[in-house]
């Protein structure tokens, strides 16, 4: 089978519940692979500039040793667009002139109940809009790119099967449902296949019903 080598450059919506690691091991139990080696520069609430000014990113994404990198920035900066694009252009161009891919990780609206809503937007559909458009805004800044849409795929879940918690008490972090659906995002974006009956599924979800296992 092929290997897709994926660098990761994010925050926590990357680290916590080890995304890269769901992806790789939806890839490891697909029978018509690619196999997905995944490594991480991960900082919490870690911006993009903030990403280039520690200079770790650069370094890594210069090694030339990736097909894709996973770019994942934080929410508000990702919201307002303004300082993110020039940003997420700075990091796709060295993607590009490394040779890789670069992969948007479109992440996901805060939940409703979350206190910051009055000073970003008015609602969670409106937060995953602009989130959304910044995405895809930073996408066609860099051809070739792929987007990876668990924000997307968030508001569809919630929409369908609201019994089924994907944020953490917080508000912001993914449960391990919501880490799962964004990793499957990420592995349908990398391949460019759906995600095979036979994939694992981490344990204690129920991949019928997309919701935790429970009497």
């Amino acid at each position: 089978r092929d290997t897709l080598h994926a660098l990761f450059i994010g925050n926590s919506h990357t680290y916590v519940n080890d995304v890269p690691g769901l992806v790789t091991r939806i890839a490891e139990t697909s029978p018509a692979g690619p196999h997905i080696v995944a490594e991480s520069v991960v900082r919490g609430g870690a911006y993009f500039e903030e990403h280039l000014d520690g200079g770790i990113a650069q370094q890594r994404i210069a090694e030339k040793t990736w097909s894709h990198v996973v770019l994942q920035g934080q929410s508000l900066e990702a919201a307002s667009r303004n300082a993110f694009l020039p940003s997420a252009k700075k990091l796709s161009d060295l993607v590009i002139a490394a040779g890789a891919k670069p992969a948007w990780y479109v992440t996901w609206a805060w939940a409703q109940e979350n206190d910051l809503y009055p000073n970003v937007s008015r609602s969670p559909e409106e937060l995953q809009d602009r989130l959304s458009v910044g995405y895809a805004e930073a996408a066609r800044q860099a051809p070739g790119s792929v987007l990876a849409c668990a924000g997307g795929g968030f508001r569809a879940s919630l929409a369908a099967h609201p019994e089924v918690r994907l944020h953490q008490a917080d508000g912001f972090h993914a449960t391990l449902a919501g880490s799962y659906l964004a990793a499957s995002s990420i592995y349908m974006s990398l391949t460019g296949n759906v995600i095979p009956d036979s994939a694992e599924i981490p344990a204690g979800l129920d991949a019928a019903q997309g919701s935790p296992r429970g009497p």
